[in-house]
């Protein structure tokens, strides 16, 4: 194994791929290697479990994860201090665009009540009971100061309802409505 790696170096590739060339090495041999890499004039792309190893030879390490390349400049120990560092950054983007998400969420949802509940006050405003519009004008005034109550139930079936089209015009529903022979 060391005569074949020896005879590989002496070569002098441009470009060496490396799969945990530390594996069958002694300790001589391993420091040889360790001198040789760290000297090297070409590029080489080193995969190894050995810490010692990598932070005595690399000056660049590019981690493949979260679909990404990511490119540290420096030896091994530099890079668990960044990578360290950068994970705490995502995490921490991550919570506060959480926070965010959620609050957003809060927002819609009160306003959410609000909207189906005017349509439903300027519905009953509009016919001729004023009890139920009465009705509205306090369950709008009570809920202002409290939490919103979950939506009532849909309107009857027999009223017209408008529904806004993809231009934005409102537009009228047949559903609901009767159709009269005449």
């Amino acid at each position: 194994m060391r005569i074949a790696l020896a005879k590989l170096l002496l070569a002098r590739p441009n470009l060496l791929l490396m799969d945990e060339p530390t594996n069958h090495l002694d300790l001589p041999a391993r420091n040889w290697l360790e001198e040789y890499l760290r000297d090297y004039p070409g590029s080489v792309v080193l995969v190894s479990h050995d810490r010692y190893f990598l932070d005595a030879t690399v000056r660049r390490i590019t981690e493949v994860g979260l679909k990404t390349l990511t490119d540290y400049h420096g030896n091994y120990s530099h890079y668990t201090v960044a990578h360290t560092a950068f994970m705490e950054r995502l995490r921490e983007s991550w919570r506060r665009q959480s926070e965010e998400i959620e609050k957003a969420q809060v927002f819609i949802n009160r306003f959410r009540y609000q909207a189906t509940r005017r349509s439903r006050c300027r519905a009953a405003s509009s016919s001729s009971t004023r009890s139920s519009a009465s009705s509205c004008r306090r369950s709008a005034s009570a809920s202002d100061s409290s939490s919103p109550p979950p939506p009532g139930p849909a309107a009857s079936s027999s009223r017209r309802r408008a529904y806004v089209g993809r231009s934005g015009q409102r537009r009228p529903s047949a559903r609901g409505s009767v159709r009269r022979a005449g």
